[in-house]
């Protein structure tokens, strides 16, 4: 299934990056060129936000 979704995300050429929030706080890998981070999930944190300027 994630091979599918990170396909999706890198033949549309309109994804840049991905952010995500889940439990492990810090991840960050890349596919195909496309930086993914995760952040803290709001279940965590109920204050758990970023903001993003591109």
């Amino acid at each position: 299934m994630m091979a599918e979704i990170h396909a999706i995300l890198r033949t549309s050429g309109k994804v840049k990056a991905l952010f995500q929030g889940h439990y492990h706080f810090g991840l960050q890998s890349a596919h195909d060129g496309i930086p993914y981070t995760t952040f803290i999930a709001m279940c965590e944190n109920e204050k758990a936000f970023f903001t993003v300027e591109i």
